[in-house]
């Protein structure tokens, strides 16, 4: 049986799966008939009353749950969140989160006499660089993020209205778009302590690094 207050969001799912399926020829014709066999059911629920309207509405409710367990194999140009595939390909491989060094296997050491030797300062730039680089990665990815998110209100209201544990792509969708609302806060929060300059100072690290590397690679070209 559907809960109680849910048959509402099911019905707005549904519909909104109707009108993206039904309507357009180029979708394959097993989604288009399972679009057109929702819109069936959701009238058929609008004219039942009483108890038969409530097994009608669990029927609708499965039929509508069914297809949007597989909507990241409906057809191209009418999945749900189509924009956030190639996040989610590039979230595989990286993990901006992570505690851990991406290209060095671990910290590492420093030298226990305190003295920093020419080859700890360019561990300790390597680390630096390491670090920066990942506030890098999840700049790029917040900009994507922005960008994916723009004209999905309409999904992501629904995504949350229906969500389940098992869904973890739609968890990651809704964080996105929940930190991105409230990105401007957060901004105004950073600078006031101060991590803004401090995330320019690491930035700018990274940069002369790089510099230093394209001198000395455009060097060993010319020899």
């Amino acid at each position: 049986m559907v809960k109680p207050g849910r048959s509402d969001s099911l019905l707005a799912l549904g519909k909104k799966l109707s009108q993206e399926l039904g309507t357009d020829q180029r979708v394959d014709t097993l989604s288009r008939w399972m679009s057109h066999w929702i819109a069936e059911l959701m009238c058929s629920v609008d004219d039942a009353t009483g108890e038969e309207r409530r097994k009608r509405m669990a029927e609708c409710g499965a039929a509508i749950m069914r297809l949007w367990a597989h909507r990241n194999t409906l057809p191209d140009g009418k999945r749900p969140f189509e924009s956030f595939e190639p996040i989610f390909r590039t979230l595989e491989s990286l993990d901006p989160e992570a505690k851990r060094f991406r290209y060095l296997g671990s910290p590492g050491n420093p030298d226990q006499s305190g003295k920093e030797t020419p080859s700890e300062d360019w561990l300790n730039r390597a680390r630096s660089a390491d670090e920066a680089a990942r506030g890098l990665v999840k700049y790029c990815l917040g900009k994507a993020a922005d960008l994916a998110l723009e004209g999905e209100e309409e999904w992501i209201a629904l995504a949350k209205s229906v969500m389940s544990e098992r869904d973890e792509d739609l968890r990651i969708i809704i964080r996105l778009f929940d930190e991105t609302e409230a990105s401007v806060a957060q901004d105004m929060k950073a600078a006031l302590r101060g991590d803004v300059e401090t995330r320019i100072g690491e930035l700018e690290m990274l940069v002369e690094l790089a510099q230093l590397e394209i001198a000395e690679l455009k060097t060993s070209i010319n020899r």
